[in-house]
């Protein structure tokens, strides 16, 4: 549940950021998508470590590195997907967003964080032993 509260307000960062440069650069989505992701990327990996996989096996600089490698392929998977939409389907650049964004989540921003960012630190919510006397 944590994880998509942290995960909706990276997405939050991120439309708004796409949309506001969108306004101003108009037919420019590929830029949109870059400036979006950054700001939303940033977001949602500080909320992430902080929140969502607290556990610290790798070092900050190697998780972000890691992190930034997993938002360059996201962003990538997503530029796909607009041009798909946008060049190739003729959607609207505004719509075409949505359908992007949770491709590009499902198929490539969650699972490499799961696995690769953030792996080993699932919160476990296993029952302690009760001691008897």
């Amino acid at each position: 549940m944590l994880a998509a509260v942290t995960g909706g307000a990276g997405t939050l960062a991120d439309g708004a950021a796409y949309q506001l440069v969108l306004g101003a650069a108009r037919g420019r989505y590929g830029v949109a998508a870059a400036v979006g992701a950054v700001l939303g990327g940033v977001t949602n990996f500080l909320l992430n470590r902080a929140l969502v996989f607290p556990g610290r096996a790798h070092a900050p600089l190697k998780q972000a590195a890691l992190y930034a490698l997993g938002s360059a392929l996201t962003l990538a998977a997503l530029e796909v997907v607009l041009f798909t939409l946008v060049g190739g389907l003729g959607l609207s650049e505004r719509i075409a967003w949505v359908p992007g964004k949770v491709l590009a989540f499902a198929l490539v921003s969650y699972p490499f964080q799961r696995f690769v960012v953030f792996a080993g630190h699932e919160k476990t919510h296993e029952p302690q032993p009760i001691e008897r006397p």
